[in-house]
Parts: structure tokens; sequence; C-alpha cells
């Protein structure tokens, strides 16, 4: 579990802050982070009003990276 995960099973986490890169402004979402030679996330809020799905085609290593997902992932989910 990372360090950005309150819960975890059956590969749905609990997630607060994306990668350690700031917190989400709406509160907890649940969802998935897939790590490889693609990274997505897909995240819903706990009453499924709202859902987003991202994907970089592209494995995310630098922090401008991870830091423009997390931007884009709350702003979607948030707004």
């Amino acid at each position: 579990m990372g360090a950005e995960s309150q819960g975890y099973g059956l590969g749905i986490e609990q997630v607060e802050s994306l990668m350690g890169f700031g917190v989400s402004p709406c509160g907890t979402a649940w969802g998935h982070i897939g790590l490889g030679q693609v990274t997505t996330v897909a995240f819903t809020t706990p009453d499924a009003k709202r859902q987003v799905v991202l994907m970089a085609n592209a494995m995310l290593t630098s922090d401008a990276a991870w830091s423009a997902l997390n931007g884009a992932t709350w702003s979607v989910l948030c707004s």
C-alpha cells in the first residue's frame, strides 16, 4: 500500500493524494493507479457521482510529470 493509500483491497485503493503530490481538494476517492509502460489513473468519488480516467502513454518518472497528472486528476474529479 502506497503512502497515499488509506485502504486497499482487490486492486482498489482509497486515495487522498496522487503519489504524494498534493491532497485531493474534494476528499477521498476510490480507484486504481496503474504503473508500467503506460501510467493510468481511474478514480471515483465515494458516492459514484463523478469519475476520472487518465492515461499517460509513458511510464512517469519525473516529479514534474506526476505533479501535472495530480493536477489534472483532481481538477477533473473535483470540479
